[in-house]
């Protein structure tokens, strides 16, 4: 077997295995969003259930007694709930992505792993690769989630909606939401699945990687166009994810 197709097939199976490990957390971890949906339903069905004249909410009643910013803060705080179970999931996930996979592409060079620092790790973390960290990301989500949830009870209260064609929007604010939960969490796990071998890969004394496509029906053009490009360590950190739900990883070039 040559060296290429020795890396290629070992540095592979390392990373799907790892992501697809990846994959089984973040299923789990998702149904937080369901959770977020039965406790905003409860507090707008309370919210109607005070407010409603004749089957309909006006916004006078709304705005009496401060009644909506108390429903808001609590729209906020059952966001505020999730945006940080869902940052401790990260850390926690992300962490353990890239110290198994900086383990596996050392140990493929004949290596054995080295504990990564704490200060280390948190550095690695926090790095804002493409612009924001996940962190910031992550609470920007949660922002655009409130911001719907107002805009949902305001408007509807506007046009004398039911209560049922309320929580019906709800649900499909949660569910863009955790959409986008989804893709952040794939598209972070592939920048620390990247970042891990990179490293690694510096451990072993490599100079330069091979760009590799995941070659299947979902492979898209401005993947395609960088198959088998051979960059230089320091330009590939800047490389990968392409965009986001990348799948490209990378080889050492030999």
């Amino acid at each position: 077997m040559d060296s290429f197709k020795y890396w290629h097939d070992r540095a592979q199976r390392a990373a799907a295995a790892t992501y697809n490990s990846q994959e089984k957390r973040t299923a789990a971890y998702l149904a937080a969003y369901r959770d977020v949906y039965d406790d905003l339903e409860k507090e707008t069905a309370a919210l109607y259930a005070k407010l409603n004249r004749n089957g309909k909410l006006s916004l006078s009643e709304l705005y009496k007694y401060d009644r909506y910013k108390t429903y808001m803060k609590q729209v906020e705080g059952i966001c505020d709930r999730l945006a940080k179970g869902e940052v401790a999931f990260a850390d926690k996930s992300f962490s353990k992505l890239y110290q198994d996979v900086f383990k596996a592409t050392v140990k493929i060079g004949g290596l054995e792993f080295d504990r990564i620092p704490l200060k280390t790790m948190e550095r690695i973390l926090q790095h804002p690769w493409s612009g924001e960290n996940y962190s910031e990301r992550i609470w920007a989500n949660r922002d655009h989630l409130v911001r719907n949830a107002r805009q949902t009870v305001i408007r509807g209260v506007v046009k004398g909606d039911s209560i049922t064609n309320m929580t019906n929007e709800l649900r499909s604010h949660v569910e863009g939401s955790a959409f986008n939960a989804r893709r952040l969490i794939r598209t972070e796990s592939m920048h620390f699945i990247n970042q891990g071998q990179l490293d690694g890969y510096k451990r072993l004394g490599i100079d330069e990687v091979t760009i590799l496509v995941a070659e299947d029906e979902r492979t898209c053009d401005e993947c395609m166009a960088n198959d088998g490009r051979v960059v230089k360590m320091d330009e590939a950190e800047l490389l990968l994810p392409v965009h986001p739900l990348c799948r490209c990883t990378f080889v050492p070039f030999v």
